[in-house]
């Protein structure tokens, strides 16, 4: 197999609503022959930071009694029965409490790995499962004993031991904008002979993979991605659209990674070299997907639409620093009530106690 000595990309662009694949690019250039390497359906490459929110903080918020308040320690860590730290990605050290979606918006490292520990790797790979991702592995050893698996801490960062392929991992974040919904990918509705007689259909698989109210909690954290957090370079600014999403790089900037969509659409972008090469950091990939998505939805005329809020869903204003409930007495007063925040939950998952953490010296 022959390989472009130069970066490569892939691109997948599902419907959410229906999983029908519009469009998918297998590598750069023309496509100038048949059964060429498609590096969308075929590549297996480490996902980087967009596992976080599928293989960690999904389980955590939907079965794990976890919100996106959930405060946890931004601090010095390593992997239990090791000597590897865990370091964040930008080396600006480390923040003390912040909540998951914090976390979630600056992709926060040492963050992911402890909550994931609490999860539990098993829980976190069995969600991946159901999300469609077929290239895990369970367990495998090699010839000279080493044993290989993703059941393990570092598959909260996408340290994985094959990787994923784009269509694969566009499909799990499709899930996501679709409510909580999987949709196998549909490359074809159906086949028909010369006469225009059906052949064959194609009815892809469909399931509920998490609560309708996880699903809307993490895509408002992931438009806080795009907003204000790793991602800005992907936001629209030629049309008004709703938007969410995740941004992920391997180590050595190997891989380049955006998995985000609209209440439309969902798209996945990966870049890099094939031959795994180290390449400079920058958001090149993060506007290709802007440009991309940008030209989808003014082609087809879209209205604006803002991502639908299930009912159940309920606000208050937290203290960012204890997860409770902000103490009017006291939060404001602490970084001028820079801890103050109005935080959404599942109806029966919201904080009933005040702040803990910022106490009155007075009386």
């Amino acid at each position: 197999m022959n390989f472009i000595k130069q970066p490569q990309t892939s691109f997948v662009l599902l419907e959410q609503s229906t999983g029908y694949v519009k469009a998918i690019v297998g590598g750069r250039g023309r496509k100038t022959a048949d059964r060429t390497f498609n590096r969308a359906t075929f590549s297996k490459r480490q996902p980087g930071s967009t596992f976080k929110v599928l293989s960690t903080y999904l389980p955590a918020l939907d079965t794990c009694g976890m919100t996106l308040a959930t405060v946890e320690e931004d601090s010095p860590y390593k992997y239990p029965g090791t000597n590897i730290q865990v370091k964040n990605w930008d080396g600006s050290g480390y923040k003390g409490l912040i909540t998951i979606r914090n976390a979630i918006v600056s992709s926060n490292n040492t963050v992911t790995v402890k909550i994931l520990e609490k999860v539990t790797p098993k829980t976190g790979f069995d969600y991946l499962l159901n999300l469609g991702i077929s290239t895990l592995v369970d367990r495998k050893q090699t010839e000279d004993g080493k044993v290989y698996t993703d059941i393990q801490l570092p598959t909260a960062l996408g340290g994985l031991t094959d990787g994923v392929t784009n269509l694969e991992l566009t499909a799990a974040y499709a899930s996501i904008a679709n409510s909580g919904i999987y949709t196998e990918p549909v490359f074809y509705t159906k086949i028909i002979d010369h006469d225009g007689n059906v052949l064959l259909k194609n009815r892809p698989d469909t399931k509920k993979v998490m609560k309708e109210s996880t699903a809307w909690l993490l895509t408002d954290a992931m438009e806080d991605v795009i907003s204000e957090g790793t991602g800005t370079a992907a936001k629209f600014d030629g049309i008004k659209m709703a938007q969410a999403g995740k941004t992920g790089t391997t180590s050595d900037n190997t891989d380049f990674w955006f998995e985000g969509y609209t209440p439309y659409y969902t798209a996945g972008i990966w870049s890099g070299y094939d031959l795994n090469t180290a390449q400079p950091s920058g958001n090149d990939h993060k506007r290709m997907w802007k440009d991309i998505m940008e030209q989808v939805h003014k082609k087809k005329k879209l209205e604006y639409k803002k991502f639908k809020k299930p009912d159940g869903i309920v606000s208050c204003k937290i203290c960012t620093k204890s997860g409770l409930l902000a103490s009017m007495d006291t939060c404001p007063y602490a970084d001028d009530g820079s801890y103050i925040r109005t935080e959404y939950f599942a109806r029966g998952t919201q904080p009933q106690k005040k702040c803990n953490i910022h106490i009155s010296l007075n009386g």
